[in-house]
């Protein structure tokens, strides 16, 4: 109890003593959740910074190493969970890719498609080719372009919006063809 407060107050020797008290038993109960040392040691220490960042939040009443392994338990947790998003992430895109309705006419047409777009955008306005290619190339958000550009968020929206209008007139020209 008086360790819990003493660490709430913010007392930095309070928690290194509590930190190398619990730490060993922390990190073997890491190590069992994810089989894995490695993790185990990013996740131990995860949830120590976490505990002295939240410090004020303290209920001195309650056993602290309880509170401890709970943000520990909850980290672990939603870590899984990621993790069982990805593999059904990945999952999901090996099904589509790997269709067999999919003809080698079909895997040429997408190509020519391709080609139209890539050939669309190298002819497209030097400042709108650039936006354009730092959204879909370079994942940028529109803030980060704005950055990047020194402009305004708006007339980056605005220039993707462009091209779009100018992609969508060109595959529509292409599949009258």
């Amino acid at each position: 109890m008086l360790q819990a407060q003493k660490i709430k107050e913010g007392d930095s020797n309070a928690f290194r003593s509590f930190y190398e008290t619990c730490w060993q038993e922390l990190f073997l109960q890491a190590t069992y959740l994810l089989r894995s040392e490695e993790l185990a040691k990013d996740f131990v220490q995860d949830a120590f910074v976490k505990l002295w960042r939240n410090r004020e939040q303290i209920d001195p009443s309650q056993r602290l190493e309880a509170y401890l392994y709970t943000i520990l338990k909850n980290n672990v947790i939603n870590h899984i969970k990621r993790e069982q998003v990805w593999a059904s992430k990945q999952r999901e895109v090996a099904a589509k890719t790997d269709q067999p309705g999919l003809t080698p006419s079909d895997y040429l047409q997408a190509k020519e498609l391709d080609n139209i777009i890539q050939e669309r955008v190298r002819r497209m306005p030097e400042k709108m080719r650039d936006i354009w290619l730092m959204s879909r190339q370079q994942q940028l958000s529109i803030h980060e372009i704005a950055s990047k550009l020194a402009i305004s968020p708006l007339t980056v929206k605005k220039q993707l919006s462009n091209a779009l209008t100018v992609l969508r007139v060109e595959l529509k020209q292409h599949s009258r063809d």
